[in-house]
């Protein structure tokens, strides 16, 4: 139960990583494209893309505690 709380942890730090990442390459693309391509959505549309992150993040956390304290009990 130990190793599967370390690998939710490190999901959930993974995840966070490429959250960052992808969020950082969108906004800046949509900077781009709203000055020189002429695009019509502003760059903050680009937060939408965090919230299917944020919420495997938290169920990952969540999972990892979860077993944590389920290994800790025995």
């Amino acid at each position: 139960m130990k190793s599967l709380s370390k690998i939710f942890a490190a999901l959930a730090i993974i995840l966070s990583d490429a959250m960052c990442a992808a969020v950082a390459y969108n906004y800046s693309s949509l900077v781009w494209a709203g000055k020189y391509a002429g695009a019509s959505a502003p760059p903050e549309v680009s937060f939408v893309l965090a919230i299917p992150f944020a919420i495997a993040i938290a169920v990952s956390a969540g999972l990892s505690v979860f077993f944590f304290k389920k290994s800790v009990s025995r």
